[in-house]
C-alpha cells in the first residue's frame, strides 16, 4: 500500500508525470498539502484544484504505470534526497526567479553559495577555451566564488575539472535524472562522482530515472543562471545552448560576461556576439571579480630563467598560440632531435604543454 512510503517518494512519483511542472506541483502542494494527498486523492479532487480533466486522466494512468517501489528504493540505494521549494537547503537566489523549480533531486551537499558564478560555453571546447578556463576558474575559487555548470562535455567539465583541482565548491546541474543510469553525459560520470565526494553537489529537477530529453535542457539553464550571481560565457557558437543561459540570465537580472575571440572562429561568434549586446568583456579573472566588488591580488606571472641559449631561442619562438613541432624545428635551426628534447624537458617543468598533434604552447 501506498501509505508505506514517505514523503520524498511521493515527490519523485508525481514529479515523474511530465505534464505536471514546477507551477502545478506548487499548486498542488499548496491545495493539498502534501504529495502523498495528491497521489491518493480522487479525480474530482485534482480537478477541484485546477487541473484539466484530460490531464487528471492521464495522471490516473501514470499512476497505474508507476513503480512506487523501484522508486522508493533507487532514492535510498544511490542516497538522493528530495529538496522542496519550501525547504531551507532550496537555493535562495533560485527561489527568487519568475519560475523556480518546485523540487531538486539531490546528491551531495547542497549548502548556501558564496558569490556563485556559472561557468558554461561550447561543448566542443577548443585549446583557447581550456586556456581561458584554467587562467581564469582558479583565480575565481581562490578569491571566494563558488561555480555552477551543468556537466556537459567542454567548457562544462572544464569548469568543474578547475574548480575540483583548485578545491573549490560545485554543484552540476543535470537536464535528466542524477541516478546511475540515467546520469547524462555518461563520459562524466566518474567526474560526477569526485564532485560528490569533494563536498559540492549534483541536482536536478527531474526524478531519478528521467532520461536527458531535448526540452529539458532549457528547463535545466534557468537553473544555473537562476543559482548564480553572473553567468560567465567562455566560448558559444551563434546557435548555442550557452547563449539561451545567458539570455535567461539577463531576464533574472544576473550579470553576463564573455571571453571575447577571433572573428574567424565558429567557437568566439556566439561570445562576441553576447560582448556586442553589452557583456562584460572578461580577460581575466579580476574582470569579473570587479563587477562583484572583490577585492583582487597583482597577477603574479611565473617567471622562468632558460638553462641554455638553445632553450631561449625555443621559448622565444612558443607562445599560447598552438606551434606544430615541424615548425618548432625550422625556425629554431636545430636538429629535430635537440628540439625534441628541450620540449620533453620544458613539458616536465609545465613550462610548455602539447595539445595534441605534435603542436606545442607556452603555460606561462
Amino acid at each position: 500500500m501506498s501509505t508505506e512510503y514517505d514523503e520524498s517518494v511521493f515527490w519523485g512519483a508525481v514529479a515523474s508525470f511530465p505534464k505536471f511542472g514546477s507551477v502545478k506541483l506548487r499548486r498542488l502542494h499548496d491545495h493539498f498539502g502534501s504529495m502523498k494527498s495528491v497521489w491518493n486523492t480522487s479525480h474530482g479532487e485534482l480537478v477541484e484544484a485546477g487541473i484539466r480533466d484530460a490531464i487528471v486522466c492521464d495522471f490516473f494512468e501514470h499512476k497505474k504505470e508507476f513503480k512506487m517501489q523501484y522508486i522508493s528504493e533507487l532514492l535510498r540505494r544511490e542516497r538522493i534526497r528530495v529538496v522542496r521549494f519550501f525547504d531551507n537547503e532550496f537555493p535562495e537566489l533560485l527561489s527568487q526567479i519568475f519560475d523556480p523549480p518546485a523540487v531538486l533531486f539531490v546528491k551531495g551537499v547542497l549548502r548556501p553559495m558564496k558569490m556563485p558564478v556559472a561557468v558554461v560555453g561550447s561543448r566542443k571546447i577548443t585549446h583557447y577555451g581550456q586556456q581561458i578556463i584554467e587562467r581564469v576558474v582558479p583565480t575565481l575559487v581562490k578569491r571566494g566564488c563558488d561555480i555552477i555548470s551543468g556537466l556537459a562535455l567542454g567548457v562544462d567539465g572544464c569548469a568543474h575539472e578547475q574548480t575540483l583541482l583548485s578545491q573549490g565548491y560545485t554543484v552540476a546541474v543535470l537536464g535528466s535524472g542524477i541516478d546511475s543510469k540515467r546520469l547524462y553525459p555518461r563520459q562524466h560520470a566518474q567526474l560526477a562522482e569526485r564532485i560528490i565526494e569533494s563536498g559540492g553537489a549534483v541536482i536536478s529537477e527531474f526524478p531519478p530515472n528521467t532520461p536527458p530529453l531535448k526540452h529539458h535542457f532549457p528547463l535545466r539553464n534557468r537553473i544555473i543562471s537562476g543559482m548564480c550571481q553572473g553567468v560567465y560565457v567562455v566560448e558559444a557558437a551563434q546557435k548555442s545552448g550557452s547563449l539561451i543561459t545567458a539570455r535567461v540570465a539577463l531576464e533574472q537580472n544576473r550579470e553576463v560576461f564573455a571571453t571575447p575571440g577571433s572573428i574567424f572562429s565558429h567557437a568566439s561568434s556566439g561570445t562576441n556576439k553576447l560582448i556586442s549586446m553589452g557583456a562584460h568583456v572578461v580577460t581575466s579573472a579580476k574582470d569579473i571579480l570587479n563587477v562583484f566588488n572583490i577585492e583582487t591580488e597583482p597577477e603574479q606571472m611565473q617567471i622562468y630563467t632558460p638553462d641554455s641559449p638553445d632553450e631561449a631561442n625555443l621559448l622565444s619562438l612558443l607562445s599560447h598560440e598552438a606551434m606544430h613541432i615541424d615548425d618548432c624545428i625550422a625556425r629554431a635551426a636545430l636538429p629535430a632531435g635537440r628540439v625534441m628534447t628541450l620540449l620533453t624537458m620544458l613539458e616536465t617543468k609545465r613550462i610548455v604543454k602539447q595539445i595534441g598533434g605534435m603542436r606545442y604552447v607556452k603555460t606561462i
